[in-house]
């Protein structure tokens, strides 16, 4: 696929699972596929299916093969930041050719620098290279071509469990497709949503999923902080469905129609016609009694979220926060998280 240009990535959720084809020309990204469809082997962002992972992957994928007239063999597959860990790390090796820093020992120290002890089954699921050194010279970007003896790298390690990658290939590869690359997720979003400003000064990213909501600290272009909250847009769902009594579909539609994350911004004069479980006859709430069964919801992630942020400074950070993922559509939920 890279002979003609074109990117395909693949992000395996607990509510969907995307297949995303791009054209990459002269530094220039065109989307021109989509594939979407309902994920129904992953739960908590982890694959507990991999025979119905792999099926949702292959019915996207049959979508933008659809589109495009394609077929697809690769993917770049996207990790969630599921109990992620990071780690700084540093390894120093003695340059081959003492005129002449190749790549080659460039992979050697990192090499070095990953030989890192591990407990159980976690495992190093990427690197952020933060500096070189160069004998002495330190705060190198790119060390190709200099000139010296010992060669230093140090950076961030990211950690996760090992069974998580494992299950993910799995599906993927039962698909038919080969993993050209994992790409976490937080350093996707770090580099690619906020400015090259907000990257330089700082600025906190908040990504409500289905399952998880995820904090992440961007600063001097580097990711400084990741915590993970187990809990997200499905289960504001979930809470609406259980204290009104009504059915996890029409609790998602009513989130979604007339959902408002504070109760402040909700209009008490709006009335919501519900079909409750075991009852003929609909019920009425208003708009803010719905916002309070999602507002106490929203406070728990928010502040949960907040409280690991305050701890490192975050909110300190010039750039603001930054908020993506599905629980965006949630009207009201910048102000309630600016709060």
């Amino acid at each position: 696929m890279a002979n003609h240009g074109l990117i395909v990535g693949l992000d395996v959720g607990t509510n969907t699972v995307k297949v995303l084809v791009a054209d990459v020309r002269n530094q220039q990204v065109n989307i021109i596929a989509v594939g979407l469809t309902v994920s129904h082997g992953v739960k908590r962002g982890m694959v507990v299916d991999i025979e119905a992972t792999a099926k949702d992957i292959q019915a996207a994928l049959d979508q933008v093969v659809e589109q495009t007239g394609v077929q697809v063999s690769e993917v770049i597959a996207n990790i969630h930041a599921a109990d992620i860990q990071m780690q700084h790390v540093s390894g120093t090796i003695a340059v081959q050719d003492s005129q002449h820093i190749s790549y080659a020992d460039v992979q050697a120290a990192v090499d070095r620098a990953l030989q890192i002890p591990l407990a159980g089954e976690r495992t190093v699921i990427d690197l952020q290279p933060t500096e070189f050194v160069v004998d002495d010279f330190d705060g190198v970007q790119d060390p190709n071509d200099m000139v010296g003896v010992h060669l230093t790298m140090k950076g961030l390690a990211y950690i996760g469990a090992r069974p998580y990658l494992t299950n993910l290939r799995a599906a993927i590869e039962r698909a038919g497709l080969t993993v050209r690359d994992f790409v976490l997720a937080p350093l996707a979003y770090t580099q690619t949503i906020p400015s090259d400003a907000e990257q330089d000064f700082g600025t906190i990213l908040m990504d409500m999923g289905a399952s998880q909501t995820t904090a992440m600290i961007v600063q001097d272009h580097q990711v400084k902080y990741i915590s993970t909250f187990p809990a997200g847009s499905d289960n504001i769902t979930r809470d609406i469905s259980t204290v009104l009594n009504i059915g996890v579909h029409d609790a998602d539609e009513l989130k979604l129609n007339a959902g408002v994350a504070t109760a402040e911004l909700a209009n008490a004069k709006n009335q919501l016609t519900l079909n409750v479980v075991g009852k003929e006859t609909p019920m009425q709430i208003s708009e803010a009694e719905l916002a309070e069964i999602i507002q106490a919801r929203v406070e728990q992630i928010v502040g949960k979220l907040g409280d690991r942020l305050t701890k490192v400074s975050g909110f300190e950070m010039p750039g603001g926060v930054i908020i993506t993922g599905g629980g965006v559509a949630l009207r009201g939920i910048e102000i309630k998280i600016a709060s």
